[in-house]
């Protein structure tokens, strides 16, 4: 009698032991009343292992995403420094160098902090780590176009920049707002064909982004912002993040993002709420 009344709990073991330790699927096994609970506490057990699985392989996708470029200027800058003839030259790379390392390493934070954030992390926790500051929308995008237009080098891409903001700003975090421009701007750096353009407009409540691109269908537009989502034929290298991680970061500072095409235009509009 015992033994027969035991035979659900030695079958959902028996289950368990057979797993392999990346197996965390639902236990899907029909018991009796009195281990219904039991199963559905590990079922729920298993989908958060899961969620916070698939969150830490995200984050781990997008440091390597938003590391690569700081990374390679590191080692330029380190090349420059150990080739430099001239005791001044070498202190203007190494001086670059030191600033570079203090970008990367507020980046690093960022990112951490990026982590918390969509880890569901507690609104005070939030708010005490998450500085915001004034942030000035022309100031924030004057930068970030110096910082991607070394893609537009050779290409003969015409960039420009209407500001009708007068001054518009937002309270926000402004490395992660940065991370937000320099994603949307270098991603239509690369992808905008030779001789094409690039025009910026800012208002006082919205940034228009619109660049040149390969038309793309409705369904890859509808599909744009995904994670690791790159339409077809593309060939320039990439991952398929950036405008993923735009995405979360305009998210959490109550920006809405929306990307169309418009006649053989990408275009990319924040609106500031």
């Amino acid at each position: 009698m015992l033994s027969r009344e035991l035979a659900p709990v030695r079958s959902v073991a028996a289950s368990l032991e057979r797993r392999n330790p990346d197996d965390i699927s639902q236990i899907d096994i029909d018991v009796q009343s009195e281990l219904r609970p039991l199963v559905r506490a590990l079922n729920g057990l298993f989908g958060r292992i899961e969620t916070m699985i698939r969150r830490e392989r995200d984050f781990i996708a997008n440091a390597a995403h938003e590391l690569r470029t700081p990374l390679a200027g590191l080692s330029i800058q380190a090349q420059v420094a150990n080739n430099a003839r001239q005791p001044e030259a070498r202190a203007h790379a190494l001086a670059q160098l030191r600033k570079g390392i203090q970008r990367t390493s507020r980046l690093v934070d960022q990112l951490l902090l990026l982590f918390k954030i969509e880890s569901g992390e507690k609104e005070t926790d939030r708010k005490s780590g998450f500085r915001l500051e004034p942030v000035v929308w022309s100031e924030l995008a004057a930068e970030s176009i110096e910082d991607v237009e070394g893609g537009l080098e050779g290409k003969n891409i015409h960039l420009t920049l209407r500001d009708e903001s007068h001054g518009a700003l937002i309270q926000g975090q402004r490395e992660l707002l940065t991370i937000l421009l320099r994603n949307l701007l270098g991603n239509a750096a690369k992808y905008t064909p030779a001789e094409g353009k690039i025009e910026i407009t800012l208002s006082r409540t919205e940034m228009v982004i619109r660049n040149n691109c390969p038309e793309l269908t409705p369904k890859d537009a509808a599909r744009l912002g995904g994670r690791f989502f790159r339409p077809p034929g593309q060939v320039e290298a990439g991952s398929g993040l950036g405008l993923s991680i735009a995405g979360k970061i305009a998210e959490i500072h109550g920006v809405e993002l929306s990307v169309q095409t418009v006649s053989g235009m990408f275009e990319v509009k924040l609106k500031f709420i």
